[in-house]
């Protein structure tokens, strides 16, 4: 209920158990953390500064997942100075250009495999594969139909912020429930005895 009113909605409580897992994040670029600008003609004379535009609070979303412990990885299909300049311009240290589907999905299990616990943010339809191979799959609210049904968070607003809120309240939640299960222990290792006379 907590995240249904921030605009995260989350399949299954596996999933919201594993956020507070994740320290390696791989985000696909266009529509998740750019927004394409459809009322310029696409030309091959335009840079690909003028195509495209970072989205709102994505610099800062990457800015505090970072500063969470959270590695932040980038997968575009452009050519590797396109690649390079957005990875920057969001604040990404690590990225891969010119990729296609199997790429993500073999980084998503590289990362894997070196133990790390990654989640994988997308809103198409190549980001099918490496959303159903991460140990969560995030996606975008306005994306295809594909990304969301293999998804097991969907962010309904458009908000990359959102995926921090996310990892909080999951981190949040597994600490109360934590909480709660180390005094409902100590709750039956004394009181249960008191109560039925055990203990003098």
């Amino acid at each position: 209920g907590r995240a249904a009113e921030r605009g995260i909605l989350v399949k299954d409580a596996t999933a919201l158990e594993q956020l507070q897992k994740v320290d390696t994040l791989v985000t696909d670029k266009t529509g998740t953390l750019t927004i394409p600008n459809l009322d310029i003609k696409a030309s091959d004379d335009l840079s690909f500064e003028q195509r495209e535009t970072l989205k709102p609070n994505a610099g800062e979303a990457i800015r505090r997942l970072r500063a969470s412990g959270v590695d932040v990885w980038m997968m575009s299909g452009d050519r590797d100075d396109a690649a390079a300049y957005w990875a920057s311009r969001a604040g990404i240290g690590h990225y891969r250009s010119r990729v296609m589907p199997q790429d993500k999905e073999d980084l998503v299990r590289s990362l894997q495999s070196e133990g790390h616990t990654v989640a994988m943010i997308g809103d198409g339809v190549n980001d099918a594969q490496a959303l159903a191979s991460a140990d969560v799959s995030i996606a975008v609210g306005r994306g295809t139909d594909v990304a969301m049904e293999v998804a097991q968070v969907t962010l309904l607003r458009d908000d990359l912020l959102a995926v921090n809120d996310a990892i909080d309240l999951s981190r949040r939640t597994v600490r109360t429930l934590r909480g709660n299960l180390f005094w409902a222990f100590i709750y039956n290792i004394v009181c249960i005895p008191l109560a039925a006379g055990v203990v003098p």
